[in-house]
C-alpha cells in the first residue's frame, strides 16, 4: 500500500515538472486566423519534427476537421460548458510516458504556444484542458508526430488549431510555407474527418518537459539548439 507521504512525494513531483514547463513571457495572440488562405489538407508535415505550434480557438470536439483516423486522434468533451473566453489551463504530455511534458500552462482564446521538447516528437500526444475551477473541459489524443501521423497546416483538434510544426532547423507554418498540394484521395474514407459534421466515428462525444518556443521561430527558420 502507497504511504501518504509516497503520494505526496509524487504529487510534489509532478508539480516540479509541471512548473518547469510552463510558457514564460507574455503570451502571443493571433486574433485573425493565420491559416484562412490554405486549402484544407493542402500542407502536410514532411519533417521530423521537435514541436507544434498551436492556436487556442475554443469549441468542441465535433468541430475538429483533420485527417486523422479514429485510432490516432480521440477528442471527449468532459465539461463543455461556455463561455470560451476565460482562461484555460492546459497540460500536454508524451501519450507513452507521462513523465515527459511538452506543455504546461494558462491559456486563452486566440492565444499561440508551442507544445514540444528537445527530441522528436512522440506519435501520440495526450492533452487536457481544464476551466480554471480544475473541472476538465476536453480531453484530447492526437498524432503528433510528422512521420505518417498526418499532420496538416489548419487542421482542428477539439478547441485547438494547428498553425506550425518544426524542428531545430526549419519551421513551417501558416504564415511562412512551400505549399504542398495533396492530390491523393485514396484514402479519404479512412480519416476522423469530423468537419463540423455529427455522427462521425471518434468525434463529438460528449461526456461526463517542454521546452519554450513561443518567442522563437514565428515561421521563419532558426537555430533551437541554443
Amino acid at each position: 500500500m502507497m504511504t501518504n507521504f509516497a503520494k505526496v512525494s509524487i504529487v510534489c513531483l509532478f508539480s516540479a515538472l509541471i512548473f518547469t514547463a510552463e510558457a514564460q513571457g507574455d503570451p502571443v495572440f493571433s486574433v485573425d486566423d493565420p491559416c484562412e488562405d490554405i486549402a484544407p489538407f493542402s500542407v502536410p508535415c514532411e519533417l521530423e519534427n521537435v514541436f507544434l505550434r498551436m492556436r487556442y480557438v475554443g469549441g468542441y470536439c465535433e468541430d475538429s476537421s483533420n485527417r486523422q483516423t479514429a485510432e490516432q486522434f480521440i477528442c471527449e468533451d468532459i465539461d463543455p460548458r461556455p463561455p470560451f473566453d476565460e482562461v484555460f489551463r492546459l497540460e500536454a504530455a508524451d501519450a507513452n510516458n507521462q513523465f515527459i511534458f511538452y506543455y504546461g500552462g494558462e491559456v486563452m482564446e486566440n492565444q499561440t504556444f508551442v507544445i514540444g521538447d528537445d527530441y522528436e516528437m512522440s506519435w501520440n500526444t495526450n492533452i487536457t484542458i481544464m476551466w480554471d475551477d480544475g473541472d476538465v473541459f476536453q480531453t484530447i489524443v492526437m498524432g503528433s508526430s510528422c512521420q505518417n501521423r498526418k499532420l496538416f497546416l489548419g487542421d482542428t483538434y477539439g478547441a485547438l488549431q494547428l498553425i506550425g510544426f518544426g524542428n531545430y532547423d526549419e519551421e513551417i507554418s501558416c504564415s511562412n510555407r512551400v505549399p504542398v498540394i495533396d492530390d491523393d484521395d485514396d484514402d479519404d474514407d479512412n480519416y476522423n474527418g469530423c468537419n463540423g459534421n455529427d455522427g462521425k466515428k471518434g468525434c463529438g462525444k460528449k461526456s461526463k518537459k517542454g521546452k519554450d518556443y513561443s518567442k522563437k521561430g514565428n515561421g521563419k527558420k532558426s537555430d533551437r539548439r541554443g
